[in-house]
């Protein structure tokens, strides 16, 4: 049975209920601080991530594309992506005319006025070695712009169009043309154009002259970002959006993936040392990488940098950020597969070298070859084909250049930094938000744009609680159902404790991480004061009472502790852990959402779904019934 049946049980019904995951807000009671911005996932919020407007982007012989004075005469040729899709385009008259291929008719698109788009196409030179690619607006002028395939040097340009190329190996260009569409609703008819020179539009055409072409993409914006490949219908897919909260004010973070709301997010404060967390060509070290594309970062912006190997021997790069000594570090980072589907991260200077590769479609761990393990590596679906990565290591020397680089791999069990000799240069992977920061395992996205920034740490509590209704110094129970997202030294999550004597409290906390990742959540009281008090604690337990259930990042318990005249008595996740002897009644007075007690145990990150007191001690049965998954 959930909380929501008990709370709605006139027998057994709290005096305070902070549900967070549904009320969507903070009580007014509690009292929240952080002096900086922070980031998050509202659950609502949402951008375009990928989009192809075009109709069978890959098949041009199909009734959705319509040729004039022009024939698809061969397929089945080798595509920049190493499969046998790609088709030639050909003139097929000999008249002075335009041969091309265009969606037009019931294909046609009809585009939001005053918004760019963007349409791009591979082609690969043969007998012609120029293309254009047209937007043809019924009644309005042509937007256009020609390219040089053999090459990829820029043609011809309409006014209002800005077009470019990338090269992606063995002869292959992506051409890419953006422009403003006018007016909402009206019609356009992207159109491949074969070329014999620059300018040429209507020429007298050679039976049999083309050139290869592949992959068609119209988006709205301003980039060309990674293929989306269609078939009947266009494709348009939506991603949560990475927000940013004002200092100050509390977060209710979401799952970006699932869309589950997981509470209030608390964090300690954190450092991101790498000053320029947006992958690119300004603070960054390239080996041997192409990166002259970009793709939908997760928070909605085109800063995603889309990079590849480009096929002359071993590729990665980094940012290089000062380590010191026996410092503990982690490193994290967002990306999303551009062909590639593994992804490797390397450390050097600074830290032992080593590697850990990370499996994008299954979000798994491989091959490595770096000692410490668990709780020091990880990767999380952020939604639509981004994952974050993290690793942690501790720094073996003071370095201003310590390193930890990045490069896409074929597949998870490759060797540190061999993957690129003679790869596909077309496939890639999407990098977006680096993040280097002191502590064992990584917290939320911190923003920098030439400088460290730091996000502060948040503070939330209610204090004075013995002057509430809700309280009950005598019998009461306190609840909780949050989950720890990092393990590092011992942490509070939710507790109640005396600023009087500050070793007094009861509450919930999580332990150090295991060897293997995982830690053990911790409900217990302390008390100090007076003396014939006692103390006492007790993990959460597997069924059978005797093996300690140990927890994974982000997974979210349910745990409580009763207190009264005559027992202190425990129980989570269903189970009732222990009954102690005789009890006297706390003096707390302050109930706090960020540390265990007045001075110690301070929380490191977690989401807090709820917090309940009932104002009277539950009988074993009760907390069982209260704490069940």
């Amino acid at each position: 049975m959930s909380i929501h049946k008990i709370v709605e049980s006139p027998s057994v019904k709290p005096s305070l209920l902070l549900d967070f995951s549904n009320s969507k807000s903070v009580d007014d009671r509690l009292t929240f601080t952080r002096s900086s911005t922070a980031s998050y996932y509202d659950g609502v919020t949402k951008h375009i991530s990928a989009q192809n407007m075009i109709r069978r982007s890959q098949d041009f012989s199909t009734s959705h594309w319509l040729y004039s004075m022009a024939a698809i005469n061969s397929s089945g040729l080798a595509a920049p992506d190493g499969t046998a899709t790609a088709m030639k385009l050909t003139e097929n008259t000999t008249a002075t005319q335009t041969h091309s291929a265009a969606q037009t008719g019931s294909n046609a698109i009809k585009f939001v006025g005053g918004e760019p788009y963007t349409f791009s196409v591979y082609a690969k030179a043969a007998e012609n070695d120029w293309i254009l690619l047209d937007f043809t607006q019924y009644n309005v002028i042509n937007q256009r712009c020609w390219f040089n395939i053999s090459n990829g040097t820029l043609g011809t340009m309409a006014s209002g169009c800005t077009g470019s190329t990338q090269n992606v190996g063995n002869g292959w260009y992506r051409c890419m043309v953006t422009c403003t569409i006018a007016t909402t609703g009206q019609s356009w008819a992207p159109q491949i154009i074969t070329a014999n020179a620059n300018n040429a539009r209507h020429y007298a055409g050679t039976v049999g002259n083309g050139m290869l072409i592949w992959g068609a993409q119209l988006q709205r914006g301003s980039v060309a970002t990674p293929l989306l490949q269609t078939q009947q219908e266009p494709i348009l897919q939506h991603q949560p959006t990475l927000l940013t909260k004002a200092s100050g004010e509390p977060r209710i973070d979401h799952n970006p993936s699932t869309g589950e709301c997981r509470g209030l997010l608390i964090e300690e404060q954190r450092v991101n040392q790498i000053t320029r967390s947006v992958v690119s060509n300004t603070g960054w070290s390239f080996t041997n990488c192409a990166r002259d594309g970009y793709d939908i970062a997760p928070n909605g912006t085109t800063e995603a940098l889309v990079v590849r190997p480009d096929g002359s021997g071993v590729h990665f790069f980094l940012f290089n950020g000062q380590v010191n000594q026996n410092t503990v570090y982690t490193f994290s980072v967002y990306v999303k597969s551009a062909g590639l589907n593994h992804v490797q991260i390397a450390s050097s200077t600074g830290f032992v070298s080593g590697f850990r590769n990370f499996n994008l479609d299954d979000l798994t761990v491989g091959s490595s070859d770096i000692g410490e393990q668990g709780a020091q590596e990880g990767i999380e679906d952020v939604g639509n084909g981004w994952r974050r990565l993290w690793i942690t290591e501790t720094a073996t020397g003071s370095s201003p250049t310590g390193r930890f680089a990045l490069q896409g791999i074929s597949n998870a069990t490759a060797g540190r930094l061999t993957y690129g000799n003679g790869e596909n240069p077309y496939k890639g992977i999407s990098y977006w938000g680096a993040q280097m920061e002191v502590g064992k395992g990584r917290t939320s996205h911190i923003p920098t744009s030439g400088s460290t920034v730091t996000r502060a740490a948040e503070i939330c509590e209610m204090s004075n609680i013995g002057a509430y209704d809700w309280y009950n110094r005598d019998e009461g129970t306190l609840y909780s159902e949050y989950a720890v997202n990092l393990f590092n030294t011992s942490q509070g999550v939710v507790a109640m404790y005396s600023t009087d004597y500050g070793n007094d409290w009861m509450g919930f906390y999580s332990n150090a991480p295991n060897a293997d990742g995982t830690s053990a959540m911790t409900i217990a009281s302390y008390q100090s004061s007076p003396a014939s008090a006692i103390a006492g604690g007790h993990t959460i337990r597997l069924e059978n009472g005797v093996t300690n259930k140990q927890f994974e990042i982000g997974q979210f318990t349910k745990a409580s502790v009763s207190y009264g005249p005559t027992a202190l008595r425990t129980a989570g996740d269903g189970t009732s852990l222990e009954t102690l002897g005789t009890r006297h009644g706390p003096d707390h007075d302050v109930l706090s959402l960020h540390k265990l007690y007045q001075n110690g145990f301070n929380g490191k990150a977690a989401h807090i779904k709820k917090v309940a007191f009932y104002p009277k001690q539950m009988t074993v049965a009760e907390l069982e019934e209260l704490t069940e998954l």
